[in-house]
């Protein structure tokens, strides 16, 4: 091997370490998009333990989804941000104002029979069923959504008020 080859694959290495080392840390900061305006809501903001970011299989495709909390700082808006493709820019299917009292966090709902919570004027409310993984969303104490994949849209039943 002579000197150039060298060089070239001492260049190569140290490029890779550099890289390696500057890489975004966080699976969205590498590949989410979102829509103008949002942002990935800092993790200090969610509950103690919980959760900003899920992956599951939430459209019933073979390819993982991401679930992501955000915030749009100009309208003082929260959401919840879904990616269904590499590469696609986010889609925000819900929205909510206030967190202070009740931070937001997300977990991974099994495909199961749920039942929401009924208003008080409804007899029986049927239960749902939820074919694919979900996306639970939690306002610590105050609340429980499943947000789930039916007929090419997001659904959200309240399953705890």
């Amino acid at each position: 091997m002579n000197n150039s080859n060298l060089k070239s694959i001492y260049c190569i290495a140290i490029s890779l370490i550099f890289l390696g080392f500057t890489w975004p840390s966080s699976a969205s900061e590498k590949n989410t998009h979102l829509p103008a305006g949002w942002s990935i809501l800092p993790k200090e903001k969610s509950t103690k333990d919980g959760n900003v970011e899920i992956e599951g299989f939430f459209s019933g495709s073979t390819i993982k989804a991401k679930a992501i909390l955000v915030e749009n700082k100009a309208t003082n808006t929260f959401g919840l941000a879904v990616v269904t493709r590499p590469n696609q820019i986010a889609m925000i299917v819900k929205t909510f104002k206030d967190i202070v009292a009740n931070p937001p966090s997300l977990s991974v709902i099994k495909p199961g029979k749920y039942h929401p919570t009924c208003l008080p004027e409804v007899k029986k409310c049927s239960a749902i069923i939820v074919k694919n993984q979900a996306i639970g969303l939690t306002f610590e104490e105050a609340s429980g959504q499943i947000i789930y994949f039916n007929k090419n849209k997001f659904k959200v039943v309240h399953v705890t008020d």
